[in-house]
């Protein structure tokens, strides 16, 4: 684009470029909520809103362990973080449904292990996968919503970092898939192991 140099050209010239800027943006934009719209309308029911039994189990021995698994995936990071998705389904939403999930899985068991709440805990997330040869990240997901759940729920103090050590793995698992939770009284045994290998503070 060419100018004069003259302030009163110089000005139209920027008045041009940034309503040519606005333009574009708002394009992408509506780009975007296009594609997630679409993605929403393809993704897995699994990942959504479908009703789902949990179930929790109580291991006592070797160590004080909660056992929470839920057929249904916590929704992808770069899925959620579209506007799209904001406006379906929201974040309370979805914390919401997990909460329903946890206290769900709650309710299978008779009785919670001694010293729940969990003061410190080491919380391991194995996400379990269908039989496929697809590249699979087990860091993928927002598993947030599965913490604010266990602390909300009563099952640890809260999910600070002073109490709290978080573990994500996946496993190929033909006949079922969802998420698996491991509430365990090893968050000193962790750190301690940590510290052995030259890894801890």
């Amino acid at each position: 684009m060419h100018t004069s140099g003259k302030p009163a050209d110089l000005l139209e010239t920027l008045l041009a470029l940034h309503n040519e800027a606005g333009w574009l943006l708002n394009r992408a934009q509506m780009t975007l909520d296009k594609q997630w719209e679409t993605i929403l309308q393809n993704v897995s029911p699994r990942h959504v809103c479908v009703d789902v039994p949990s179930e929790a189990q109580v291991i006592h021995a070797p160590v004080k362990t909660l056992r929470i698994f839920v057929p249904e995936f916590p929704p992808l990071l770069r899925v959620f973080s579209a506007p799209a998705f904001a406006r379906e389904i929201g974040y309370t939403d979805v914390r919401d449904r997990w909460y329903s999930h946890i206290s769900n899985a709650l309710e299978t068991v008779k009785a919670l292990p001694d010293g729940v709440p969990f003061e410190k805990a080491l919380v391991v997330f194995t996400y379990h996968f269908g039989d496929d040869n697809r590249k699979r990240d087990p860091d993928r997901f927002a598993a947030k919503f599965i913490t604010d759940a266990l602390a909300w729920s009563g099952i640890i103090k809260d999910d600070s970092i002073k109490n709290v050590i978080t573990v994500f793995r996946g496993r190929v698992n033909a006949e079922r898939q969802g998420t698996e939770v491991m509430v365990a009284d090893l968050y000193r045994d962790f750190e301690e192991y940590l510290t052995r290998r030259g890894l801890g503070r």
